[in-house]
């Protein structure tokens, strides 16, 4: 289920102006003549930060949803045009399986729905081959009839091309009301309109300036949160705003850069960290934090307080400006994860630069410049381990070797060929050499998906 923040904040009720979207869209869910074909799909279309997902994540967490289907899932596709990947995820939201061969994803697939009413949200796709999303449509047709498949797009090409319902779900601006009342959740503390209606009168030129986009008005109202004097507001407006003015409703980034622009020093960092983990990434605070302190990002004030403590107040900080979303709670682990929304990723890609490098593909030149690379997804090919070892300046090394498809790990050329190492992070091992020890900058590591039979002496003089 959705479980809210808590934390020195108010969140924002994210349906605000999306109510009658909801409503409309659980209508078309349940309604019988749509049982009659075997999967039905409704596209919800509309541009990045408009709010697709969040009205997604409201009908998929709604009660009479998950009572009505016997299988409720929810798979990201952001950004991808690889149907493998695509079915690959696919198959990963519907049975936690993964595989390597088409041939299995696909059968696994059939299997995974076969004879079940099935709900599944697929999530940001892209894609607009219609062959391909006919080849995956005909794996989910072995569903029960009645069940239901919401895609959300960007595009109108994909909406045509997927969904089966006469019309795709357009889902449009929020209303100026309805935009100034997600703000005020957002930017006011209790009674602070109310007792000086300068900030109202200033709020509601900036809000104008976010032309009725959610994700905008989210970014810049938890943004003006944090300034507290009618001055800074003020000044925010005249100068910095005028700036990011949105031309484009469609193009909402000078906006969202001007959050990156107002973070304290300390967090900008932190924030263009979280660009070493891929789109959908499900972030855990606790995680996060032990990976900015090994980088030396997280800086106590005072000696009073525990670096952990300093890191999660950092993290509290980056979730308040609404940096995180999507807050869920595992029950079992009482474990908290977050999301980012995907624009917000981009934002964090752009102002990292070429020093943090997702490796998704099988074509990449490594140089010095490089200084976080993440290597556990996608099939990589050998060829490129020798231009791998030209990163002599890396400081965190994410890599699932079994994807990288080696059986012998050369992790002693590793350690040999990357000194400057804080962080490895190291799946699918069985042998840690000895030289291990020579990494004596390494503050985090975990073997914790492999298969070591003993550690070696050397890990004791990290």
């Amino acid at each position: 289920g959705e479980v809210r923040a808590t934390g020195s904040f108010r969140k924002a009720d994210s349906l605000i102006g999306r109510e009658a979207g909801k409503i409309t869209l659980l209508d078309i869910l349940f309604d019988l003549k749509y049982d009659e074909e075997d999967v039905s799909v409704i596209p919800i279309v509309g541009f990045g930060g408009i709010g697709k997902t969040t009205l997604a994540q409201h009908i998929f967490n709604d009660k009479t949803v998950q009572e009505h289907f016997n299988i409720v899932k929810w798979a990201c596709v952001s950004v991808i045009n690889n149907q493998k990947e695509v079915m690959g995820k696919t198959l990963i939201a519907l049975s936690g399986e993964n595989y390597r061969t088409m041939e299995q994803i696909q059968s696994k697939i059939r299997e995974a729905v076969k004879d079940k009413k099935f709900f599944l949200v697929l999530d940001d796709i892209w894609d607009d081959d219609r062959g391909r999303w006919l080849e995956l449509f005909s794996l989910l047709q072995c569903g029960n009839r009645g069940s239901k498949i919401i895609v959300t797009t960007r595009s109108d090409v994909v909406a045509a091309n997927v969904g089966t319902i006469p019309e795709a779900y357009k889902l449009g601006l929020l209303t100026n009301e309805e935009s100034w009342s997600l703000f005020q959740k957002l930017a006011f503390k209790e009674g602070k309109e109310e007792r000086n209606p300068n900030f109202a009168q200033i709020g509601k030129l900036i809000v104008e300036n976010c032309r009725n986009v959610p994700l905008a008005i989210k970014v810049v109202g938890s943004l003006l949160y944090s300034l507290h004097t009618e001055k800074e507001w003020e000044v925010f407006r005249k100068t910095q705003f005028s700036k990011a003015k949105l031309s484009d409703h469609s193009d909402i980034m000078p906006v969202l850069k001007l959050s990156y622009d107002y973070l304290p020093l300390s967090l900008k960092p932190c924030f263009a960290y979280c660009s070493l983990f891929p789109k959908d990434y499900k972030f855990k605070s606790t995680e996060l934090v032990q990976l900015w302190m090994a980088q030396g990002f997280v800086e106590p004030l005072e000696e009073s307080l525990g670096m952990e403590d300093v890191g999660g107040h950092y993290f509290l900080e980056l979730l308040r400006r609404n940096v995180f979303q999507n807050v869920e709670e595992d029950e079992l682990t009482n474990v908290s994860s977050f999301k980012m929304h995907d624009l917000i990723h981009d934002l964090a890609q752009r102002v990292a630069g070429d020093e943090i490098f997702i490796f998704e593909g099988s074509s990449v030149h490594f140089t010095n410049r490089l200084v976080h690379v993440n290597a556990n997804s996608g099939e990589a090919l050998m060829e490129d381990y020798p231009s791998f070892l030209h990163a002599k300046n890396l400081r965190s090394l994410l890599i699932n070797w079994d994807s990288w498809g080696i059986t012998k790990v050369p992790l002693k050329k590793v350690v040999l060929g990357f000194r400057s190492l804080r962080v490895l992070d190291s799946w699918g091992i069985e042998v840690i050499p000895n030289s291990i020890g020579r990494l004596i900058h390494l503050r985090y590591i975990n073997f914790s998906n492999s298969d070591i039979k003993y550690l070696p002496s050397g890990i004791t003089r990290l």
